[in-house]
């Protein structure tokens, strides 16, 4: 999926809708076989795969999860998200490029102070989108929200 991709994120949101019980009880230590379970789910949709790493499984996630956080809030620049998580203005930049690059935020402008939103397709799924950041949250151990 790349940025744009409005069909394509439209999609992940409605097969997310119907793996969320799936997920659930995943997670919640029923279904057998977890990691198997959850293999299947990721290779039956690569599109969620790939949105459950950008906000749950990699490194990073917790950081993009609380930038969508802010965004839901309002739109505003690398620059004040930055300094409301307390991060590097590059690791801002860097966590908003994947956010935008796989559809998730938009921009307004083309340089130095940009404006960034949650896409349309994101915004208007926000609660499927929200279960991911909640998990991401309590994963990583920092439930509150920025």
């Amino acid at each position: 999926m790349h940025g744009g991709d409005a069909a394509s994120l439209a999609e992940f949101f409605n097969q997310l809708r119907l793996l969320l019980p799936t997920i659930a009880a995943l997670s919640n230590g029923f279904g057998g076989d977890e990691g198997a379970e959850l293999d299947k789910v990721a290779s039956s949709c690569p599109i969620y795969a790939k949105i459950r790493w950008l906000l749950v499984e990699s490194r990073g996630a917790l950081v993009r999860s609380k930038i969508l956080l802010l965004l839901r809030e309002r739109p505003t620049n690398i620059n004040r998200i930055a300094k409301e998580l307390g991060i590097d203005y590059k690791t801002a930049k860097h966590h908003l490029g994947l956010l935008e690059k796989n559809g998730l935020v938009k921009r307004l402008g083309v340089g130095y102070g940009d404006v960034y939103y949650i896409e349309d397709n994101a915004y208007k799924h926000w609660d499927e989108l929200r279960k991911l950041i909640e998990e991401s949250l309590r994963r990583y151990g920092d439930g509150a929200t920025p």
